[in-house]
């Protein structure tokens, strides 16, 4: 359980060697320059954000601005609770994003039909074989909206400022978080966003 004086988690920058994004094959020169064009790509992606779309020629052509996000930082954490393999929970590197107040991750329902899943390294979370898993039911939790419903369940729906949307079901789980001390700290029932869709305007 979570300890009553706080929680302390390791941030793992996303070009370090415990980065699953991380190259090895790279020289120090070729790392230098990927750093350099992730700068100028953010700076360039928050510039263009200031203008309307109207004031850009759409017949032209323009090379595509390879912004991966503000999310420097990824924090490791164990979802869910399974019985088979030696660890209970499965480790995803979640993103810092101090601009939402939600956690999302996307599950494996997204596979079903009418849903889409987006590509991603990490394997997808299978909800369904969770034995914590609990989708939130519509007018028993504070955080359900009435209108956000899908049947009888609470769903939800992020638009974040660069047009992506990310939308799916609210749901509790278990969490594992991995501290500083190499000591696991195990929070259940915390709320989090089940992702079906996930898309860009």
């Amino acid at each position: 359980m979570a300890k009553p004086d706080g929680l302390t988690i390791n941030l793992t920058h996303r070009d370090s060697p415990d980065s699953p994004f991380y190259q090895p094959n790279l020289t120090t020169s070729q790392r230098t320059r990927k750093l350099i064009l992730q700068s100028e790509a953010r700076a360039l992606h928050h510039h263009l954000k200031q203008y309307p779309k109207q004031h850009f020629n759409s017949n032209a052509l323009r090379s595509k601005v390879d912004y991966q996000g503000d999310s420097v930082y990824m924090a490791q954490v164990g979802i869910g609770t399974f019985t088979s393999g030696p660890n209970s929970s499965i480790s995803y590197f979640l993103a810092m994003d101090s601009g939402s107040d939600l956690i999302w991750t996307q599950c494996d329902t997204c596979r079903s039909p009418g849903h889409h899943c987006f590509p991603q390294r990490q394997p997808l979370f299978p909800s369904l074989r969770s034995s914590s898993y609990r989708k939130l039911v519509c007018a028993r939790h504070p955080l359900c909206y009435p209108r956000r419903c899908i049947g009888n369940f609470c769903s939800y729906i992020s638009r974040y400022l660069d047009n992506s949307t990310s939308a799916g079901f609210l749901a509790s789980e278990t969490f594992t978080f991995y501290s500083d001390s190499s000591q696991k700290e195990v929070v259940p029932n915390i709320v989090f966003g089940a992702v079906l869709i996930k898309y860009s305007e």
